[in-house]
């Protein structure tokens, strides 16, 4: 990985990058966009893959359409783009804005998250995914559904 990124990508690179930009966007009232780009170089958003088969299209992918959208809002105007930088094998991969994916993120699945946020109405579907793990909401999560058993890695 580390070959890979000085011969691939160290060249799109300065020392006034932000690396590893914690962003939070007021959205609505009291609704934030939250996360964290792996680094924003001359415009452009870099998001470090180690994946042993990055994906060839990532323009229908929720990160990179909150990537766009987030950086957007944050500096007034659109990157110069958002890219898979795949580490495993050097390819860079563009995310291409599709107008039909960006309006039903933006118009139907953010605010049906926040709607779930709001009434507390959850689907455990990482209980038996491995997801529960690592989440730091298992406990509380847990506790209100007595008896429910969960794996402990993806891997059991």
């Amino acid at each position: 990985f580390i070959h890979t990124f000085f011969e691939n990508f160290y060249s799109l690179l300065t020392k006034e990058d932000k690396v590893e930009k914690y962003f939070k966007i007021k959205y609505y009232d009291d609704v934030f966009l939250v996360g964290k780009f792996d680094r924003i170089t001359r415009g452009l958003v870099l998001d470090w893959k180690t994946d042993a088969n990055p994906p060839k299209n990532i323009s229908n992918q929720p990160q990179f359409i909150l990537y766009d959208l987030a950086y957007k809002l944050m500096f007034g105007k659109p990157s110069e783009g958002v890219y898979l930088a795949s580490l495993k094998n050097g390819n860079l991969i563009r995310y291409n804005e599709s107008n039909e994916h960006y309006q039903t993120f933006v118009e139907k699945i953010i605010p049906e998250y926040v709607e779930t946020v709001r009434n507390k109405n959850f689907v455990k579907t990482g209980l038996f995914m491995g997801q529960c793990y690592r989440c730091p909401f298992k406990i509380p999560c847990l506790g209100e559904n007595r008896g429910l058993v969960y794996s402990e890695s993806f891997e059991e």
